[in-house]
C-alpha cells in the first residue's frame, strides 16, 4: 500500500496537519513510523475522509508515488548510463595501455636480439684475434734461420 507523511496528506487537502495528528493520536487513523517520520496509508486516508476532488495543479496520491518512482527509476538509469560510460572509457584505456605496452615489448625483445648478435660478434672477433696471436707466437718462436729463409 501507498504512504505518505501527515504533512502530505494535509497538503494533498485531506484535512489540516493538526485534525490529522489529533486522529492519529485518538486511534481513528492508524499510523507507521518509518524511517524516523510518521506515516498513514492512503487507503486509510480515502476510508475515513473520502475521495480527494482532483486538482489540475496537484497529483493524486497513488500519482504521486508513481511520479516518485519514475524519478528515482530515470536517476538510477541515468547512473547506469554514467557507470557504462566510465567502464567503456576504463576499457579503452586499458586496451591502449596493452598495445603500448606490447610495442614497448617488441622494442625492448628487439634490442636482446641485437645485443646478443653483437655479442656473438665480440666472441667470433676475440677467436679470430686468438688465433691470430698464436700464429704470430709460433712463428716468433720458429728459430731465426728458419723465419729468414721462410721454411
Amino acid at each position: 500500500m501507498a504512504r505518505i507523511s501527515i504533512t502530505e496528506a494535509a497538503k494533498q487537502g485531506f484535512k489540516s496537519r493538526s485534525t490529522l495528528n489529533k486522529d492519529v493520536r485518538s486511534g481513528k487513523l492508524p499510523s507507521h513510523v518509518e524511517k524516523g517520520r510518521k506515516v498513514v496509508d492512503i487507503a486509510d486516508l480515502i476510508r475515513l475522509y473520502g475521495e480527494l476532488e482532483e486538482k489540475e495543479d496537484r497529483p493524486a496520491p497513488t500519482d504521486l508515488v508513481t511520479a516518485t518512482a519514475e524519478q528515482q527509476n530515470d536517476a538510477l538509469k541515468a547512473q547506469l548510463t554514467r557507470a557504462e560510460a566510465d567502464l567503456a572509457e576504463a576499457r579503452r584505456q586499458i586496451d591502449d595501455q596493452t598495445q603500448a605496452a606490447s610495442a614497448e615489448r617488441a622494442k625492448f625483445m628487439e634490442l636482446i636480439d641485437n645485443s646478443q648478435k653483437q655479442l656473438q660478434d665480440m666472441r667470433e672477433d676475440r677467436e679470430r684475434i686468438e688465433k691470430r696471436d698464436q700464429e704470430i707466437i709460433e712463428e716468433l718462436r720458429k728459430p731465426w734461420l728458419k723465419r729468414l729463409l721462410g721454411r
